[in-house]
């Protein structure tokens, strides 16, 4: 039984390439975040393994450009700060095994209104990757300046 909506679309197959061994994959729901000068950039970490190998030994690194600081997360795990890497060590990951949190980047109270400044993700495990392009993603940190405008109300 098949049911369309009313533009057409109907129900499918669905196929999905699995590999064999491990495919760890990093990524950010955006590409591009804005903080506020000395404020908080909020950048959305999700992080899986999309082979049928559990990956054991996982590290994800975040390389911080160089106008931001870590200020915290809602991982629920203590990271390892080191200069501008931060690096947590995961609990291993099993076939589609998907987590998600939220890296609070302070952003300089000296940096300039519309700098942009990288913000590296990088995934590893022990064994190794059948996809490594997956493995690492990028986003950007906006710097914009935070206007008040007042509100009337009659």
């Amino acid at each position: 039984n098949i049911e369309t909506s009313f533009l057409g679309y109907g129900n499918t197959s669905y196929s999905s390439l699995i590999s064999a061994g491990v495919d760890g994959a990093v990524w950010s729901n955006k590409s591009l975040v804005s903080g506020v000068v000395g404020g908080v950039a909020p950048v959305r970490i999700i992080y899986t393994n999309h082979g049928q190998t559990t990956a054991t030994g996982v590290a994800l690194t975040a390389t911080l450009g160089e106008g931001l600081t870590y200020q915290d997360d809602t991982s629920g795990i203590a990271p390892v700060i080191v200069g501008n890497f931060v690096t947590w060590f995961l609990p291993n990951l099993n076939f589609l095994n998907e987590h998600q949190f939220t890296l609070n980047l302070g952003v300089r109270s000296t940096a300039t209104i519309g700098t942009r400044y990288t913000v590296t993700l990088s995934l590893a495990a022990n064994e190794a990757e059948t996809i490594p392009l997956d493995n690492t993603a990028s986003v950007e940190v906006l710097v914009l300046s935070q206007v008040l405008l007042p509100l009337v109300i009659r």
